[in-house]
């Protein structure tokens, strides 16, 4: 009988509420055979119900932190992410600017930032919002295509505006990729015309972020004077 009843404590204590066989529960297990030998049937089942609130409690408490992690999370990537292309947002961009920065500096490579714009975007905000959701999804999955190493990070701006902060060893390697980009677009995207501006920050110019910025942004200011679809890398525009 008292088999049976430390059988049935096991049972209670491990499967029905769920949680593995750790010290906490081997200990109660061990001291329960122990009382088994000098206690009656009655005590032991007062017992067994005393291990299953204990466990059931155990349960309950890891499913209560797993929610609070899940939800915290969810949390933090609403403060980080852009719900409609799922991509990092501007809070993001100022507070890992500097972070990439250190990173380049330490490792002795490029720091290139790209900022891309929609140049029609006020006619598709104005003509059909769901055509300018499709359109910002398209532009964020190409960019997520083309920069998918876990040393690239990509944003979405301003309205109509991403941007990129992506590490290199070659100077040329990221307007490459861009090129590429606007190729790509162009081809399978009539409808889209987009201008981007790069500069491409060595490591002896020490420049901060907001100077860099300033740079990219006038690149791509000068890109959207001269063409659809163009890439105006800001050491061209001082030449």
């Amino acid at each position: 009988m008292k088999k049976i009843i430390l059988l049935f404590l096991l049972f209670i204590s491990i499967t029905y509420a769920n949680v593995s066989v750790d010290e906490t529960t081997l200990e109660l297990l061990s001291m329960l055979k122990l009382i088994s030998k000098s206690l009656g049937v009655l005590a032991i089942m007062l017992l067994a119900l005393l291990v299953y609130f204990i466990t059931d409690n155990i349960r309950f408490k890891r499913k209560t932190l797993k929610e609070l992690e899940k939800a915290k999370q969810e949390l933090e990537n609403s403060t980080i992410k852009d719900t409609l292309t799922g991509l990092s947002n501007k809070k993001y961009f100022d507070d890992i600017f500097n972070v990439e920065q250190s990173i380049s500096t330490r490792e002795k490579s490029y720091l290139n930032l790209f900022i891309l714009d929609i140049n029609n975007y006020n006619n598709f905000k104005i003509e059909s919002e769901k055509e300018l959701n499709e359109t910002l999804k398209i532009i964020s999955n190409f960019l997520k295509h083309h920069f998918k190493r876990a040393t690239d990070s990509i944003f979405k701006l301003e309205e109509g505006q991403f941007a990129g902060i992506i590490l290199s060893k070659n100077k040329d390697e990221v307007k490459n990729y861009l090129e590429k980009l606007l190729e790509n677009i162009d081809n399978s995207n009539q409808y889209i015309s987009i201008s981007i501006g790069l500069k491409t920050n060595h490591i002896e110019e020490k420049l901060n972020k907001e100077t860099i910025y300033k740079m990219a942004l006038h690149a791509l200011q000068n890109a959207k004077k001269i063409d659809t679809n163009k890439i105006i890398e800001f050491d061209e525009i001082l030449k």
